[in-house]
């Protein structure tokens, strides 16, 4: 496989991983708050709805961890991982994006670090282990 290919594949990963995420956020959302009132009581009345509505907003957290998650080597579509391997030296070093453009994602990120820690904090201490903690 080609560099190019790789990258394509580790991009098209994490492109997979993030619609799935945004899909069950979109479904979930709707199944919090529906258009009508008629609705919402239904929902609220419905044991399987209610059940439907908290996996998914679960698989979103898991799935948006995956994505964020930069402790662990085994989530291997993380973004940081990702940028990692952009960077000169890196896995895809060669492939000619620019240091200051790399920077830019990791920025935006950063700025997002309040939601992504509350995301994690989540996965790790309410929806991915059952232990004491």
């Amino acid at each position: 496989m080609t560099k190019e290919e790789e990258i394509k594949n580790e991009i098209w990963n994490i492109w997979q991983i993030s619609l799935f995420a945004k899909e069950c956020f979109s479904y979930s959302q709707y199944l919090h708050n529906p258009k009508t009132k008629v609705e919402l009581e239904y929902i609220r009345g419905s044991k399987d709805f209610q059940f439907f509505r908290h996996i998914l907003w679960r698989n979103t957290v898991i799935e948006l961890a995956k994505l964020f998650t930069d402790k662990k080597d085994r989530d291997r579509f993380n973004i940081f991982h990702f940028l990692k391997k952009l960077k000169v030296g890196g896995q895809f070093g060669k492939m000619g994006i620019p240091e200051t453009q790399i920077t830019n994602w990791e920025n935006q990120i950063a700025t997002n670090s309040e939601a992504i820690n509350m995301i994690l904090t989540l996965r790790d201490k309410v929806y991915a282990h059952t232990d004491a903690n």
